[in-house]
């Protein structure tokens, strides 16, 4: 399990990065993140930058171990800067001092988490993160889950039935079905919508 943060001198400079280092130890006490405008925007645009410096540090992993990694990344934010940072499931081990060089190289930030977590047991692990206050509290239209290619999430069973839409009038359905039409509904005396249970 990597945990990767930014470092907000990365993110911002001049007055932006007073403002917001101002409104942070303002909010510190609160343990919530300032929603002022200039710290609006610094949180969204830490959510792109992380994702890029994310994919560059995925070309340094295919390098070092000559294949792609497979994993499972997260995005959440911190409680009182707002900042965002990954939580991935990756399916190697990578150094510690390695990982931290690269992903400063790549434009991310000093604190990089490495831990390892049993496979058995990394369902769990993930999903602390992913509370529905966690997938609520993300810009809309934001993905908070990605994956590597390899990896499908929501697989989808083959069903044993075919479906098929056929576009017709419902009388003409009910006029063959009506022996066992069942919760049969009315409007005006047209007919709106029947059910049939087998």
């Amino acid at each position: 399990m990597v945990t990767l943060t930014l470092d907000i001198c990365k993110l911002v400079t001049g007055d932006e990065l007073l403002t917001f280092r101002k409104h942070f130890e303002a909010h510190k006490l609160t343990n919530t993140a300032c929603h002022c405008p200039t710290c609006a925007s610094v949180q969204f645009n830490s959510i792109m930058h992380i994702r890029l410096c994310w994919s560059k540090l995925r070309v340094y992993l295919h390098r070092r171990y000559g294949v792609a990694p497979k994993y499972i990344a997260i995005l959440e934010f911190q409680k009182v800067t707002g900042l965002a940072h990954l939580h991935i499931a990756i399916d190697r081990y990578i150094e510690q001092a390695w990982a931290k060089q690269a992903w400063q190289a790549v434009g991310g930030g000093q604190h990089v988490d490495i831990r390892y977590i049993d496979a058995h047991r990394a369902a769990a692990y993930l999903s602390k993160y992913l509370s529905k206050d966690m997938l609520l509290n993300a810009p809309t239209g934001m993905r908070r889950v990605t994956t590597s290619r390899s990896i499908k999430l929501d697989q989808k069973k083959k069903s044993e039935f075919q479906w098929q839409i056929v576009k017709a009038p419902i009388n003409r359905y009910y006029v063959v079905l009506w022996e066992s039409a069942q919760e049969v509904v009315r409007s005006d005396g047209e007919l709106e919508s029947f059910s049939v249970r087998e």
